[in-house]
């Protein structure tokens, strides 16, 4: 991709924003992809071995900040996404469009992948259905047909190998903005799919199957696809910003909850206890706020302008919300 991305710069294809954003070496990249393999590692070998037995003080609180590195993974599939729809995109019209692309995904993954499947098998960790069911990339649907699954990992790289499947015929099909617009729908659908899973009872698969966590996927195409639009340098600005604090309010909103763990809180009392408590904190500073409004719009009504120094600062014993 890098190549084609300094080709398509040089024939002036890429502007704006795109020329200096798509560059032949991103090391940024890089970073972004290294933090996500410390978040994983970091929660296989110290969470979850660990995590069950009882430390205390500043162990147990690093063993709870790798609690959180599973999220790894979905940086992974943003990380696919941009790179692979960069790809596709920027070699739509090579004459040999699937086969150069299939011939590339294939060499690069299968025999690495064929290879821990044959181990697999021949160590007998895994049953012959599930290393049959992965041969054909169907390792995170194994619960759907009754079938245990017996090596966690490989469930991301079946959901890779659909997004190789389906993607590049959409991408060949659809220009740039056709295919931002696809990628946008994807990350609206699936969190409503997902919600609606859960309270609807429908809970197996959530974080396995492909269309509970394509939206990840998703976030990395539409930017890939947007940056070939010849957008502003402040409308991708904007955009990589919506994308970056949109998920980190819903982190830090629904931390409560188990967001970022998967878990039901089980310490500090319920989620619902806790949402409560922060209602009832939350309550005297709105109404606080609301009487000061209605003071300064009456001052409003007989002065020439609004002096907004008048208003009282707010008390000392409203402003802090206990962290719970």
């Amino acid at each position: 991709m890098n190549n084609l991305v300094a080709q398509h710069s040089e024939t002036g294809k890429l502007s704006g924003a795109s020329a200096t954003i798509l560059r032949p070496y991103m090391p940024e990249l890089d970073t972004i992809r290294g933090i996500a393999v410390l978040g994983v590692l970091f929660l296989h070998f110290f969470f979850w071995q660990y995590g069950k037995l009882s430390f205390s003080g500043p162990a147990r609180a690093f063993l709870n900040l790798t609690q959180p590195g599973g999220l790894g993974v979905n940086l992974f599939f943003v990380l696919s996404g941009f790179l692979i729809t960069g790809i596709l995109l920027d070699s739509k019209d090579h004459p040999h469009f699937y086969r150069r692309f299939y011939t590339r995904r294939a060499l690069r993954i299968l025999p690495a992948y064929y290879t821990i499947l044959i181990l697999l098998l021949l160590l007998r960790s895994s049953s012959v259905v599930f290393v049959g069911m992965s041969f054909i990339y169907l390792s995170n649907l194994t619960p759907l047909f009754g079938v245990t699954c017996d090596y966690g990992p490989l469930w991301s790289l079946a959901v890779e190998e659909h997004f190789y499947i389906l993607w590049p015929t959409v991408v060949r099909r659809l220009n740039a903005h056709a295919v931002a617009w696809v990628a946008g729908s994807i990350m609206v659908v699936v969190p409503i799919l997902r919600v609606i899973s859960f309270f609807a009872g429908w809970r197996r698969g959530l974080d396995w199957y492909t269309w509970f966590v394509a939206d990840g996927l998703a976030a990395g195409c539409l930017l890939a696809a947007v940056l070939r639009c010849n957008i502003s340098r402040m409308k991708a600005n904007r955009l990589c910003s919506f994308l970056f604090f949109s998920p980190t309010l819903a982190a830090v909103i629904g931390q409560p909850y188990g967001i970022l763990t998967r878990t039901t809180p089980s310490r500090r009392g319920s989620s619902a206890d806790y949402h409560q408590h922060l209602l009832c904190r939350i309550h005297p500073v709105r109404s606080y706020c609301r009487h000061e409004f209605r003071q300064a719009l009456r001052k409003f009504r007989h002065a020439s302008f609004l002096r907004i120094h008048q208003l009282r600062p707010l008390p000392r014993s409203l402003t802090s919300i206990p962290h719970v």
